[in-house]
């Protein structure tokens, strides 16, 4: 059932207060679907509890549950194609390159605030102080996985890659334990698999990271440390320019607040050049 069908069906209960709201969650589903019930509430003038009320009246157990139809609705009329069809009409001038950057410069500016340096400092501080690092990715993720694993062993860090699903997933999280941590990267969606192995790192005693572009709710599974911060319109296409700068963050903050010795870095150095000269001999 379409929300459109849902408001519908309660068009009898709406007040006039309901009736306002429901205008700027259809026109603009897009930023509606992300924002809390207090600044939606704002944007139309209304109370967050009026909010909070008119997902109940709609049968939702509670505003949360309002937002997760609102983002599946967007989510499943959001294939590539479409994203790509409505990133290039908004691409006007025809200069693609200058207009995209235009574009991340506005998501860029906005991670400051949604991921304060604190959180990379705490973040930082897990990593560099974990026995071992799971790192788990899942499709066009699976390139921040990557160099994530890449930029840890640099430091010393055992990193293990956990790009996989399923029976793989699970034999090689069997050695997490207390002390280790899962470092995750999720996009537009939960990942397969994501849900069942943060709560099997919680029962293990393990700590957890969360990389991602959904929005703070409690429909997301349980993170220590939750980072989460948007890469534009969910409509539009949408690159890996925010969470690789959050990735980097982490990375320098390691390398400037963490116990990190500098001597690990050039024995980095020394062994890459011995194994060029050899493959060159």
């Amino acid at each position: 059932m379409t929300l459109t069908d849902i408001i519908a069906a309660h068009e009898k209960e709406l007040s006039a207060s309901d009736r306002r709201l429901i205008e700027v969650l259809v026109q603009d589903p897009g930023q509606s679907a992300f924002l809390s019930a207090a600044k939606l509430g704002d944007k139309v003038g209304v109370h967050a509890a009026t909010v909070v009320r008119l997902a109940k009246k709609l049968g939702f157990s509670g505003f949360p549950a309002l937002q997760d139809k609102l983002q599946s609705a967007l989510l499943s009329e959001a294939d590539p194609a479409r994203r790509l069809q409505k990133s290039l009409q908004r691409i006007r001038s025809g200069d693609i390159i200058a207009e995209l950057a235009a574009i991340e410069r506005e998501n860029l500016a906005l991670i400051a605030d949604q991921v304060p340096q604190p959180q990379v400092a705490a973040a930082a501080r897990l990593l560099a102080g974990a026995r071992s690092v799971y790192v788990f990715a899942y499709g066009h993720a699976s390139a921040l996985g990557e160099i994530a694993l890449r930029r840890l062993r640099r430091f010393g860090v055992v990193a293990t890659d956990l790009r996989f699903q399923g029976r793989e997933l699970a034999e090689r999280v069997l050695s997490l334990e207390a002390g280790d941590v899962v470092f995750c990267f999720s996009l537009r969606r939960l990942a397969p698999g994501l849900e069942a192995l943060l709560h099997h790192a919680t029962g293990t005693g393990a700590q957890s990271i969360l990389i991602t572009d959904l929005p703070r709710s409690d429909e997301l599974p349980h993170a220590d440390l939750l980072l989460s911060a948007s890469r534009g319109h969910s409509t539009e296409y949408q690159t890996l320019a925010v969470p690789m700068l959050i990735l980097n963050a982490i990375v320098l903050t390691m390398a400037n607040e963490a116990d990190i010795k500098s001597s690990q870095i050039e024995k980095l150095g020394e062994l890459i050049s011995r194994f060029e000269h050899a493959e060159a001999d």
